[in-house]
């Protein structure tokens, strides 16, 4: 299933002025909301329309700005320089395909088993958080480094 694919219903749907769209197979579903007042997006809005009780992990892309445990992508040739990696407090780990000097964790970016194993064993714990949205929703979480 393609989500919001021109020439299907959903997406001329929203096209024509539908405020939210969902699609849906057997196997998966998706929510699309039309958000064209919101200056940026609450990124703890959006993991609390997640069903928490089948995670262990949320894992975003993008939110740079958010004061969140970050870990920092970086492919050699992907037309960045390592000295360009923004490493703020709240990255754990960076990813990398060659070795960095860095303060921080270095995952092997290309070993998807043992990435995965450092990112587990750096999780930070997580704890309920209030939304910054007026409108009721469930419990919110945010990571807090447990140092």
């Amino acid at each position: 299933m393609d989500v919001d694919k021109p020439g299907k219903d959903s997406y001329e749907l929203r096209k024509a002025g539908a405020a939210q769209t969902i699609v849906a197979s057997q196997q998966r579903w998706a929510l699309m909301t039309e958000t064209p007042d919101e200056e940026e997006l609450d990124l703890q809005f959006l993991a609390s329309r997640m069903d928490t009780s089948k995670l262990d992990l949320i894992l975003v892309e993008g939110f740079k700005h958010e004061e969140i445990a970050k870990i920092v992508l970086f492919r050699d040739g992907a037309g960045h320089r390592p000295e360009e990696l923004v490493i703020d407090r709240h990255v754990i780990a960076v990813a990398s395909d060659v070795p960095l000097n860095l303060d921080v964790a270095l995952l092997d970016i290309n070993d998807l088993p043992g990435s995965a194993i450092g990112m587990t064993t750096r999780t930070p714990v997580m704890r309920p958080l209030r939304s910054s949205r007026t409108r009721s929703s469930p419990p919110q979480f945010s990571s807090a480094h447990g140092r």
